[in-house]
């Protein structure tokens, strides 16, 4: 069952970044994940989200070139999870529940020191978006949101 986690600003409660975790490889393409989280993000006022999945991470930024979601456009960055998750000193990615755990360490790791543990390689994709809106976040877990088509 996927996992939504969402970044808050504690002292504005503003939600500031999506991340919807897939602890089973996705069969789905990277074009339906991003697409998908992009209607999400899209609806609610969000600039930035990941897709995770033991295999891969998808950072999705909305572009906000448009008002109309059918004329909006996202940028897509993919990382692999694995490195993401080493560099951490998390290991390899877990099997079932575990990986989410994995995956919600990572971004308190993040939020907490970035230059610490968010893989170098990953920086462009990362950086401002996600590490700013991890800085100091309270993490919020919600659980079988996807399964109702509505992450948040």
């Amino acid at each position: 069952m996927p996992r939504t986690f969402i970044a808050v600003d504690p002292g504005t409660g503003r939600r500031g970044l999506l991340v919807e975790v897939h602890s089973e490889a996705s069969t789905e393409a990277d074009d339906v994940l991003a697409a998908n989280l992009g209607r999400r993000l899209f609806d609610r006022s969000i600039r930035v989200g990941l897709v995770f999945t033991p295999t891969r991470v998808l950072v999705v930024r909305d572009r906000v070139t448009e008002t109309s979601f059918t004329a909006n456009r996202f940028d897509v960055a993919r990382v692999p999870a694995v490195n993401l998750l080493a560099f951490a000193r998390l290991g390899a990615p877990r099997p079932g529940p575990a990986f989410y755990e994995q995956v919600r360490t990572w971004l308190e790791a993040v939020g907490s020191s970035w230059f610490s543990f968010l893989w170098p390689n990953a920086a462009p994709a990362m950086v401002p978006d996600v590490v700013g809106h991890l800085a100091h976040a309270d993490i919020e877990t919600w659980d079988g949101l996807l399964e109702r088509g509505d992450a948040a």
